[in-house]
């Protein structure tokens, strides 16, 4: 299995891991292809994400796609980062090998879990 150096740097090196405390929205997610798990911890206003944290127990694919989905979600709003993909992650990562690109998946559906529990409340 071949990953990139930044991915490898950045597994290495994750940033933004952990929670916090009394966060806006909280998501999780279970892979369904292997045993990775995610937890996602967001502060909003205004339909911005003002702050995120992630919690990733996973392979070194998910770790570091965690890490850099929280770079790339930061500062924008929530509609933008819900088109984002396994592909845009794996392309920030300079490409994930294609058998770990469903790792990626782990951190996108405890975003999408957390915002659609999120958008429930605001109603």
């Amino acid at each position: 299995m071949f990953y990139s150096r930044k991915t490898l740097e950045i597994f290495r090196n994750p940033q933004h891991v952990g929670s916090l405390q009394n966060p806006d929205a909280f998501g999780s997610a279970k892979s369904l292809y292997c045993s990775d798990y995610a937890e996602i911890y967001l502060q909003i206003s205004k339909g911005l994400i003002k702050d995120a944290k992630f919690l990733t127990n996973g392979c070194c694919a998910a770790i570091a796609a965690s890490s850099i989905f929280i770079d790339m979600i930061k500062t924008k709003n929530i509609e933008e980062n819900e088109k984002l993909t396994k592909e845009d992650i794996s392309q920030a990562l300079d490409h994930l090998p294609l058998q770990k690109i469903t790792c990626s998946l782990v951190i996108i559906d405890a975003y999408k879990n957390a915002i659609e529990i999120y958008l429930k409340k605001q109603r």
